[in-house]
């Protein structure tokens, strides 16, 4: 389990971007038997708007483009610059009812993935499956609405986790020799969608056997967004095993929270 989540990290670390935003390529959502092209349409809009939310990323609709959503080439995404391909897949979608003292509840059923392409190597860096349940009392049509309801919160789940924003340390701004360093500059700031209050693991890069291995030392927290590239950050946690990194001049990373690898990581 630790040596898939050393690999995990390193594929973060490999789709993160140090120096500028990400720019993401949202392409066809497909259906499977019985899906609609409404609802296929209505989850590609939900898509693009949830990822459009976050400043860390230029989104772009790959129809805005002139390029077609069923034939589309991963080399004419490069030449508009873009890094990864977002594309999704409907499942199903189950309707049924039930009915209660005289009431019928409307139930719907969303079963969809969402798989992101880098369209440098064609490669698969990630992929995530999806089910919602929807309600109403007045309708099919409602439930179904009802089940798309959460495709924002999925879509901040796929930026924390795999469009992490990646930085370093580039100047310390107060320590102490009780607390170690208790805030530090940080290479990464508005053009990058750091936000006030965004929070970062902090990682040490050590080479074993031939290979980097990230090692967390800290936590912290963004308290000043100072410039385009530069943020000011206050250590959460971990500040004295920071100031020995910094000391024994090891390399050091900063890296966005996951979100919801949270639980993941502290399961480990």
């Amino acid at each position: 389990m630790k040596r898939f989540f050393l690999f995990l990290l390193g594929l973060i670390f490999t789709i993160s971007a140090f120096a500028q935003k990400t720019t993401v390529a949202v392409g066809a959502v497909d259906g499977g038997n019985g899906v609609g092209s409404d609802n296929t349409a209505l989850l590609r809009t939900q898509i693009i708007s949830g990822l459009a939310k976050f400043p860390r990323l230029n989104v772009i609709d790959v129809k805005n483009l002139g390029l077609s959503l069923s034939n589309l080439k991963l080399e004419s995404l490069s030449e508009y610059n873009v890094d990864y391909l977002v594309t999704a897949n409907i499942q199903s979608i189950t309707k049924s009812y039930s009915t209660k003292d005289g009431r019928t509840t409307y139930k719907a059923e969303l079963k969809y993935s969402v798989t992101i392409t880098d369209t440098r190597t064609g490669q698969v860096s990630g992929t995530k499956n999806e089910t919602h349940y929807g309600t109403s009392s007045s309708s099919y049509s409602d439930a179904v609405d009802n089940a798309y309801s959460l495709i924002d919160t999925d879509m901040k789940s796929v930026v924390n986790n795999y469009f992490r924003i990646v930085a370093n340390i580039v100047s310390v701004d107060e320590a102490n020799a009780k607390k170690g360093v208790i805030s530090f500059y940080i290479d990464a700031g508005g053009d990058q969608g750091v936000t006030t209050n965004t929070n970062f693991d902090v990682y040490r890069v050590v080479e074993v056997a031939g290979q980097q291995v990230h090692k967390s030392v800290g936590t912290a927290k963004s308290k000043e967004i100072s410039g385009g590239s530069l943020t000011l950050c206050k250590v959460t946690k971990g500040g004295k095993d920071i100031q020995a990194a910094i000391d024994n001049e090891e390399p050091l990373v900063v890296v966005s929270k996951p979100g919801a690898f949270d639980s993941f990581i502290d399961a480990l």
